[in-house]
């Protein structure tokens, strides 16, 4: 049995940060991915009720995403060199994350009018809003192509992550070119290739 397991629905969402944190810090997880139908029998083990959630040495849990993917980042070295970069990775891991909490209500509206509504304005005010912050963040906070700092961060995995899950047309993304640098040199580092090539295929 691995002595971290991550639970969460068969899907990328707000996981994806987390296991691509263990996945480049070469830690071993249990990866538990439950049917939506199982949902309501597992949310009373949750913390708060909600998913993911994680579980550490058999008996400590703890919910909430990001603090989940910031505890492993700070534990493996993927938090910055000095507290100074620990803030230019908590200021892109947020920036990154309303891009996120932005475009989710429109899964859940039934509306077809509102959630028309509801895309045009994310395609055409919020998202290039903050795919501009995330470029001109990346321009001053890091180097080499990477988003904060000379080496890989909970920063660049939680933007190619985010990336993943809302999934922006190409020429979209094309037109922030640190960005499109950024998960570019995310996506070819052998560690996150190796784990998108081994994850389970899924729709969100």
């Amino acid at each position: 049995m691995s002595e971290i397991k991550l639970t969460y629905f068969n899907g990328r969402g707000r996981a994806e940060v987390i296991r691509l944190v263990l996945a480049v810090a070469g830690k071993k997880f249990e990866d538990v991915r439950l049917d939506f139908g199982k949902w309501a029998e597992e949310k009373k083990n949750a913390p708060q009720g909600t998913l993911p959630y994680v579980t550490i040495g058999g008996k400590t849990k703890a919910g909430q995403s990001i603090a989940i993917a910031r505890y492993f980042a700070r534990e493996n070295g993927l938090y910055g060199k000095t507290n100074l970069e620990g803030l230019y990775i908590d200021e892109i891991v947020d920036i990154a994350s309303e891009l996120l909490n932005s475009k989710a209500p429109q899964s859940k509206e039934k509306d077809e009018k509102r959630k028309a509504e509801m895309e045009k304005e994310f395609n055409e005010n919020t998202a290039p809003r903050l795919l501009k912050s995330l470029d001109d963040a990346i321009s001053s906070r890091g180097s080499s192509g990477f988003a904060v700092g000379s080496s890989v961060s909970l920063a660049d995995l939680q933007i190619f992550a985010i990336l993943g899950v809302v999934q922006l047309p190409d020429d979209v993304v094309a037109k922030y070119s640190k960005l499109k640098a950024n998960l570019d040199k995310t996506a070819s580092l052998p560690k996150v290739k190796e784990w998108v090539a081994k994850r389970p295929v899924t729709n969100f």
